[in-house]
């Protein structure tokens, strides 16, 4: 039986850990594994010590960390035409990033309009069934 070692919290919901537990995968491979006590995410390692050590990795967020993100939702919301010039941050105007969201909104658009049509044409054939049978 291997000795308890401390665990951080899942890093997802922040439930405990379970301890590192060796499992025999298919083929006949043992791996470490460790999850968290509502099973929301499994890592699994060839060794116990890195199963430990990629469990209790955490990554610290920066500043700058925080303005990409910020940078990001600006150039999502411009792509989505929701941004305002007196919004605080800025998109970038000429990224990749926004080109990609762009065509993706686009595409969503078209398909949202395809989805609006064939509602209304849903409707309009039920209102005209139920009139042709009221005759």
């Amino acid at each position: 039986m291997s000795v308890p070692v401390e665990l951080e919290p899942c890093p997802f919901c922040g439930a405990r850990a379970r301890q590192p537990e060796s499992v025999e995968r298919a083929g006949g491979q043992t791996v470490w594994e460790i999850s968290c006590t509502v099973f929301c995410v499994t890592i699994r390692r060839p060794t116990r010590n890195e199963a430990i050590a990629a469990w209790n990795l955490r990554f610290t967020r920066s500043e700058r960390d925080d303005r990409h993100v910020l940078q990001l939702s600006a150039i999502v919301s411009a792509a989505c035409g929701y941004w305002n010039p007196t919004d605080p941050v800025k998109p970038e105007l000429d990224t990749k990033a926004l080109r990609d969201v762009a065509a993706l909104y686009r595409r969503y658009s078209r398909s949202l309009q395809i989805i609006q049509d064939l509602n209304i044409t849903i409707q309009e054939l039920r209102e005209s069934g139920e009139s042709g049978t009221s005759s």
